[in-house]
């Protein structure tokens, strides 16, 4: 799954109409970039709760109840001066309860 499939998840979570804007902008990234659990499976016997969709729903559930409905509408909109709290351009569920458990099965 690479960002922009994640994204579009995330879009049909919510519910939402909208496109990706991709910009192809970004400089000095990490060309590729590979996620993997198989450390944390292996050394702490960890595994997850849930998979990716139910952690996004539940993130998404957790955004309503903490921002209300009219919160995750503002998620989607981008702001012009940067501040919004998620702008359409730069996604990230890093540090949020349900989210943090998620993780697809490879």
């Amino acid at each position: 799954m690479n960002v922009l499939d994640l994204v579009r998840l995330i879009l049909r979570q919510l519910h939402s109409d909208q496109e990706p804007d991709v910009r192809n902008e970004a400089m000095h990234e990490i060309p590729h970039q590979h996620l993997s659990a198989a450390k944390a499976r292996r050394e702490l016997d960890w595994s997850p709760r849930f998979g990716l969709e139910e952690g996004l729903a539940r993130t998404i559930a957790w955004y309503r109840q903490e921002l209300g409905e009219a919160g995750t509408d503002r998620l989607l909109r981008a702001d012009p001066a940067g501040s919004a709290l998620l702008p359409r351009t730069h996604w990230s569920l890093a540090g949020r309860p349900a989210a943090s458990e998620a993780m697809a099965d490879e």
